[in-house]
């Protein structure tokens, strides 16, 4: 029997493209978080467009600026915000989903 697990990868700099294509080629579903969006994420979300992952879920949090490119090429994106009863409802909000998306 398979476990699904999330894995969290802390990288270098200069190590942090080879990190996400190697999870993201094996991962069934990549999870980007654009609240604080750079060219960093755009090439994130390419790469998740592009790579194995059948599924991607994008996140952010409410309080974030809104960026044009992230909304032309992201998937539906699930918000987030900073209180005790909304990360409830995230969580709830996210779960459901990750269960449709698998």
């Amino acid at each position: 029997m398979l476990i699904r697990r999330v894995v969290i990868v802390k990288t270098t700099d200069d190590m942090w493209q080879a990190a996400v294509s190697g999870v993201g080629n094996v991962a069934d579903i990549g999870i980007i978080d654009v609240s604080l969006y750079s060219s960093s994420i755009e090439w994130e979300l390419r790469f998740l467009r592009q790579s194995k992952p059948t599924s991607s879920l994008v996140i952010s949090s409410q309080d974030a600026p809104r960026q044009v490119e992230v909304w032309q090429s992201a998937e539906p994106i699930e918000f987030y915000a900073t209180s005790a009863s909304a990360d409830k409802d995230f969580e709830r909000r996210l779960r459901e989903r990750l269960t449709r998306m698998l």
